[in-house]
């Protein structure tokens, strides 16, 4: 939470993950209290933040989920005292439409696999992401499971967390089913960017990146 002198609460949230960004709640916490009197004294608006990321840009990207937290704070606080949007107030273009949400189906055996998904689908919910095990059985009757509850495997991804250390093994297990899903997370060790990509090509569908895309300069490599 931000607050000001009047009271005007803004909120921020971030996700610390140990094996994507290096993370935890007690690192993150730290890094809040390191930087915490200098973001009061010195950021009051948009371009005092500017000037701060500008500065602290090393420490930030040691840290991304705890500054995404408090950047996303300061942000709505900043809108809410203009009594308008974070997007008015940076000058983008304003959400609108519906949200679609994605359910995660977990490494689940083969029954609570089954209600998880039927619970899902009785709230609406068409978009599913599947966590992968690597264990060729098991995943095929993952995929099994959702052909016959009707599930359209173009919206259907798979989250490999960086499974495989090769290309080629992950080619070898994803291949098989390929026509269950549209596209991967991560399948392969973390940054091997040129792999991935080859092996999207391969598949036929896209690579969803996680763990190997955190920072800005790395648009550079993946564009």
């Amino acid at each position: 939470e931000a607050t000001d002198g009047d009271g005007v609460v803004g909120f921020g949230e971030g996700c610390p993950r140990s094996y994507v960004t290096g993370e935890t709640l007690e690192t993150c916490g730290r890094f809040f209290r390191e930087h915490r009197d200098d973001l009061l004294e010195r950021v009051d608006s948009i371009g005092d933040l500017k000037v701060w990321v500008g500065e602290k840009r090393a420490a930030i990207d040691r840290s991304p989920a705890a500054w995404c937290g408090i950047e996303m704070a300061l942000l709505d606080l900043f809108a809410r005292q203009k009594t308008g949007s974070v997007e008015s107030m940076l000058g983008v273009p304003e959400i609108e439409g519906p949200f679609v949400y994605t359910a995660v189906l977990g490494d689940l055996d083969d029954e609570s696999f089954a209600g998880q998904l039927g619970k899902y689908q009785g709230w609406g919910i068409e978009d599913f992401k599947i966590k992968r095990r690597g264990d060729a059985g098991v995943d095929r009757m993952k995929f099994e499971r959702l052909a016959e509850m009707g599930v359209d495997p173009g919206r259907v991804r798979v989250d490999a967390n960086n499974l495989w250390a090769k290309s080629e093994d992950a080619l070898d297990h994803l291949g098989s089913l390929r026509e269950g899903f549209c596209a991967v997370e991560e399948p392969i060790r973390a940054n091997a960017i040129e792999e991935m990509r080859e092996l999207g090509v391969s598949l036929g569908v896209p690579v969803i990146l996680d763990e190997s895309f955190l920072r800005e300069e790395q648009l550079a490599l993946i564009g």
